[in-house]
């Protein structure tokens, strides 16, 4: 039985969840919909990569276009983040030192976050590539 490690099922998880709840606030503070719909369509290419690492067959159909699909999600998701930086409002209850920090932390969480996704994303869409699908 071909099946995702109980670990990875688990952060697919967190990371869903993250991801609903980011696309929810999108939408309340107004974003644009067709900035919403590429964040979801890229975090459900970025997802469904991921699971197709552990469970090959799943993916084999996208065969060499797995490549380019990846590197547009990948894409998308560095240019969303660089714009949730951008826009994001510093707390005034905080010091400009404490702002910095906290936004750096927050930059550092997301990245580490985010880097098995890709990784893994990025490892099937290569592997695709390779193999021709």
């Amino acid at each position: 039985m071909i099946a995702v490690p109980i670990w990875a099922g688990l952060y697919l998880s967190v990371v869903a969840g993250f991801a609903i709840w980011s696309v929810v606030d999108d939408v309340r503070q107004g974003d644009s919909r067709a900035r919403v719909i590429a964040d979801v369509v890229a975090m459900s290419i970025l997802g469904f990569l991921f699971v197709g690492y552990f469970i090959p067959s799943l993916a084999d159909p996208l065969g060499r276009v797995a490549a380019p699909l990846f590197l547009a999600a990948f894409l998308w998701t560095g240019i969303a983040a660089q714009r949730e930086i951008v826009e994001e409002n510093d707390d005034p209850d905080l010091s400009p030192r404490a702002n910095f920090v906290a936004e750096h932390i927050g930059i550092a969480v997301g990245v580490i976050a985010f880097s098995p996704l890709i990784a893994y994303a990025g490892m099937a869409a290569l592997q695709l590539w390779q193999t021709g699908g």
